[in-house]
């Protein structure tokens, strides 16, 4: 004969806990139903005598969560010979300012922002971000971080 051992304190205080929470949660979803289903302060009595208007129906209110929405993934091309900004746009149905500002940290050739954005100056070699059927909002970015001069060394 398999005898059962009693179950540990902690067990018994994780099920008292979990049982505490199931009965606190089901206590406040009947208070919320109940509350859903007539309105305050309404009654059902009319200065003493039922009413006889037929009642309105009460709109429930809904609780429905956020779909989470996938991040779009990047896609990375490398840039061969002949290849332009505007031609690998093309090829992935996006623009090229899109392309610059997905690319400007890697190269600062590509950024929009800056005085040195040279959108024809790109090199073989060069692995582009790209997200396919996609146009980048230029009110969505941040602005690019300002290079940090360089620091004056003092003469010996």
């Amino acid at each position: 004969m398999h005898v059962i051992p009693p179950p540990s304190p902690i067990w018994r205080a994780v099920r008292a806990f979990v049982g505490t929470a199931l009965m606190t949660l089901l206590v406040s979803a009947c208070q919320l139903l109940g509350s859903l289903e007539s309105p305050p302060g309404a009654s059902t009595a009319a200065s003493g005598a039922l009413s006889s208007a037929p009642p309105t129906p009460t709109p429930r209110r809904t609780v429905s969560l956020p779909e989470l929405t996938p991040a779009p993934l990047f896609t990375v091309y490398a840039v061969r010979s002949g290849d332009t900004l505007l031609a690998i746009a093309r090829r992935f149905r996006t623009t090229p300012l899109s392309l610059s500002y997905w690319n400007r940290d890697r190269y600062p050739s590509l950024d929009p922002d800056a005085a040195t954005y040279r959108p024809n100056r790109i090199e073989v070699g060069w692995r582009l971000r790209v997200i396919p059927g996609i146009e980048a909002d230029p009110e969505d970015f941040l602005p690019a971080p300002p290079s940090e001069p360089p620091i004056a060394s003092p003469n010996p």
